[in-house]
């Protein structure tokens, strides 16, 4: 779903919208997520920073690819180094498997992203998206 908002406005600044309304729902929704504010925030700004820097916007497969997998990166080793600092669990969030899980997520985020670029053509070709 995001790749398809992505795709259908195009401009820089979209995800970070984004991921601060998803992050603010997740508050709303249960105030024990209220840490996935700036991880969902942080992970907007750097998959526009990092579409910005290379594409200057979302106009291809490959810039949504970037931007969802830039983002979800930046979200998991947010979301996972935040208690791991606080001393909660060393043992399971150590710092090599918080990466690891970081990068799963971020390829997972990017096979979304592809499956979003076919739907995308798909709707391209049937004129519901320009």
């Amino acid at each position: 779903m995001i790749s398809i908002g992505l795709a259908r406005v195009g401009k820089i600044g979209t995800f970070t919208i984004i991921g601060l309304v998803n992050g603010i729902i997740c508050g709303l929704i249960m105030p024990a997520f209220l840490p996935l504010l700036p991880a969902t925030f942080l992970g907007g700004l750097a998959g526009d920073a990092s579409v910005a820097a290379v594409y200057g916007g979302y106009s291809s497969r490959n810039s949504l690819l970037m931007g969802c997998g830039a983002a979800k990166f930046i979200e998991t080793m947010v979301i996972l180094t935040f208690p791991f600092l606080l001393g909660f669990s060393t043992f399971m969030l150590a710092p090599l498997l918080i990466l690891a899980s970081a990068v799963t997520v971020a390829f997972l985020a990017m096979l979304g992203a592809l499956v979003g670029y076919g739907i995308i053509t798909e709707l391209r070709m049937a004129g519901a998206l320009q």
